[in-house]
């Protein structure tokens, strides 16, 4: 299957020695370096008829026979550029008993090279698979002009006739005398399939008016034998088997135009009809985001996907992952790129650690992008989109007149609550204290979840992590995975008129367990059953001497308002015992006086 035929000759009594004049001078215009004559026979009818050729010397031809076949694994053959070369057993071989005398359509072997005091050949005209020899050329690193001509196909109807040209030339410069017959192992015959051509659709297509008879005869000048088909004003056109570009109707085409002449065919751009593309709710979320976050002050960084071993467990919004969930790739460019990145982070502390080692201060960046990771029972891996930012230095830049304070876990909280009131989310938002992740500080850092679901983590870094990038300034991060926000978002607010009626406020000032975190008693709060309570916050936490160990003294506010009359003091102490009377059975809080 591998070679489709495969002819050979014997000649015996040449005389190898030098060419003559004109076939020297043939082959040096050629760029071929002249030899002897009977190896640059071979080479000239290779320039003439494009059929790659080889001659063996007879006598160095083990047993009575050669044979055309795959490579054993592991078997070795010297070429005859002295380099011996070890073969795999996809590679085919041209072998006697000794073992392989030349890598088929490649380059020919040392041990049966033709020399000075040759004077037997074996001449070999064959046609080989070019998708053999464009593998066996590739594996071995080895181009030659027959590897060229075979990897993009021969005639194997000229493979006969090459063989014969090239005998009538030996014997012409190196004398000798044909013996036996000549082998022509030629089992399945190719046949050229005709090609269909609609001369109608032939006509539109070049935009010129086409006859029948008019492409009749070009086709008919360029060898093809060309017959009515099936239907009116088809053709069908049988090129001839050197033609092995002639394929499909688009190659009659062309054939048409080239006769008669490109610059004939007139020059018209295409008509194409344009729709706009809605975009994706998922690209519209994204760029949303984008501008959210350079309207913050973030700097957008774009990054490649891939990222070293080393740094792809510290996952943002998954805590640290495990080895083997971690996407690798099969050839990647290098150590620091080894690995589909699971996180965003990593590659932002990167761009981050370079512009701090230019000196640069004060620095925000963000990165919206996928990232991945494997996929059970999957082929492919889990892609999702991630939004990661990084702020660094002094919360208001440097300056004579700024007050200096450093970046600190309410920066990038901030960041994050405006990013969800900005997207539309009207669901129930929580900030949980952050678990089991590698980046950030174990007390300064935060887990945001939306009716449960956990969107990502945000807070400052950890110090470790820190240092391994080389920030010695405070650096608040986030990670989010907007798959998962976009579910809660909405496109237009709730708008309500501006109050009418004033409002009243209340403080409370008590000691609670400093376990308890804020967000726990802002959300019982917010959910008493009142429709007077519009607004509740915390403006003062205080721990230290004249409050025990383990807690905390709170001070919320808490605003009441009705939206169809102007309160009454009676109406503000129920609501507001009623709160007392929440938080006392909720939380066990001590108010102070």
């Amino acid at each position: 299957a591998l070679s489709g035929r495969y002819t050979a000759r014997v000649i015996e009594g040449v005389k190898v020695g030098e060419s003559p004049d004109w076939l020297k001078e043939r082959l040096t215009a050629h760029g071929l370096r002249a030899i002897n004559n009977v190896v640059d026979a071979t080479n000239y009818i290779l320039l003439e008829l494009g059929q790659p050729l080889h001659a063996f010397d007879l006598a160095k031809i083990s047993g009575d026979c050669i044979t055309v076949r795959t490579a054993k694994e592991g078997e070795s053959i010297t070429t005859i550029d002295e380099v011996e070369r070890t073969l795999t057993g996809e590679m085919l071989v041209i072998a006697d008993e000794a073992g392989a005398q030349a890598i088929a359509g490649v380059m020919g072997g040392s041990a049966t090279e033709v020399d000075s005091a040759t004077t037997d050949l074996l001449l070999e005209s064959a046609h080989f698979l070019p998708s053999s020899v464009r593998r066996t050329s590739r594996l071995l690193g080895l181009s030659s002009d027959s590897s060229y001509r075979f990897e993009r196909g021969v005639d194997i109807s000229g493979v006969a006739l090459a063989l014969d040209k090239l005998t009538e030339l030996i014997v012409k410069l190196a004398g000798g005398e044909v013996k036996g017959t000549t082998i022509d192992e030629y089992p399945r015959p190719v046949t050229t399939a005709a090609v269909a051509l609609n001369i109608e659709r032939a006509s539109r297509f070049l935009d010129m008016e086409l006859t029948a008879g008019e492409v009749t005869g070009i086709l008919s000048g360029l060898g093809m034998e060309v017959t009515a088909g099936v239907g009116e004003g088809v053709l069908l056109c049988t090129p001839p088997a050197y033609r092995l570009d002639i394929q499909a109707e688009e190659d009659l085409l062309e054939e048409v135009a080239r006769i008669k002449g490109y610059d004939n065919v007139p020059a018209i751009m295409p008509t194409i009809k344009v729709a706009p593309n809605e975009p994706s709710k998922l690209f519209s979320f994204k760029r949303r985001v984008r501008d959210l976050l350079s309207g913050d002050g973030f700097l957008e960084a774009i990054n490649y996907s891939f990222v070293s071993l080393e740094s792809a467990p510290y996952n943002a919004a998954l805590g640290t992952m495990k080895e083997e969930d971690i996407v690798r790739l099969i050839n990647p460019l290098s150590d620091e790129q080894s690995v589909m990145r699971p996180s965003l982070l990593p590659s932002l502390l990167s761009n981050l650690s370079l512009n701090v080692s230019h000196r640069s201060e004060n620095i925000r960046l963000f990165e919206v992008s996928p990232v991945f990771s494997v996929a059970k029972g999957k082929e492919l891996p889990k892609e999702s989109t991630h939004a990661s930012a990084v702020i660094y230095g002094k919360r208001n830049g440097t300056g004579w007149n700024k007050d200096g304070s450093e970046v600190d876990f309410y920066d990038i909280k901030g960041t994050v609550e405006r990013l969800i009131i900005s997207l539309g989310v009207s669901a129930e938002v929580s900030f949980l204290p952050a678990k089991d992740s590698a980046m950030l500080h174990p007390g300064r850092s935060s887990e945001l979840t939306i009716d449960g679901s956990s969107i990502g983590l945000f807070g400052m870094l950890h110090p470790d992590i820190a240092a391994r990038y080389s920030l010695v300034q405070p650096t608040a991060v986030m990670e989010l995975d907007m798959d998962v926000l976009i579910k809660f978002t909405g496109t237009i607010g709730n708008y309500v008129k501006l109050p009418k009626y004033p409002s009243s406020e209340r403080d409370i000032a008590f000691v609670v367990d400093s376990q308890i975190p804020y967000s726990d008693i802002l959300r019982v709060i917010r959910g008493i059953d009142t429709k007077l309570i519009e607004n509740v916050e915390v403006f003062d936490v205080y721990c230290g001497e004249n409050i025990a160990e383990g807690k905390v003294s709170l001070a919320v506010r808490v605003v009441y308002r009705a939206a169809d009359r102007t309160l009454k003091q009676v109406d503000v102490d129920d609501a507001h015992a009623k709160v007392l009377g929440v938080l006392t059975e909720k939380f066990d809080i001590e108010v102070r006086k």
